[in-house]
C-alpha cells in the first residue's frame, strides 16, 4: 500500500464524500457520496497524463518526465456513487436551505 495515510484509511472506511463546485457566481456544487476503492498502479496512472496534457499543454511532457522513473507508482481512487445531488443556488438561494 502507498504511504499516504488517506490511502489506508480509505480501505479501512471507504465511505467518502465528494464536492465539486465552480469559482463562478453564484456557485453551483456537484455532490456524490459513495464507495471509495483503492488501486495501486506502477508508473503514472492514464488519468493523470490525461490532465496533466489538458492542463499544462506543451509542457506536460515535461513535468511527466521529471515524476516518472523506476519505483513511481500511483493510487486510483474510484468512487461508485449511492447518491448525486446538485446544489444549484440559481435556482435555490441559501435561505431556502435554512427552511
Amino acid at each position: 500500500m502507498h504511504r499516504a495515510h488517506r490511502l489506508a484509511d480509505l480501505t479501512v472506511a471507504p465511505r467518502v464524500t465528494v464536492s465539486i463546485d465552480t469559482n463562478d457566481q453564484p456557485p453551483r456544487i456537484l455532490q456524490l457520496r459513495g464507495t471509495a476503492v483503492v488501486t495501486t498502479h506502477d508508473g503514472l496512472v492514464d488519468e493523470y497524463v490525461l490532465a496533466a496534457h489538458r492542463y499544462l499543454g506543451a509542457h506536460a511532457d515535461e513535468y511527466l518526465t521529471s515524476m516518472s522513473g523506476p519505483g513511481v507508482s500511483m493510487a486510483r481512487i474510484a468512487v461508485t456513487p449511492t447518491w448525486v445531488g446538485l446544489i444549484d443556488f440559481d435556482s435555490r438561494p441559501p435561505g431556502a436551505l435554512c427552511t
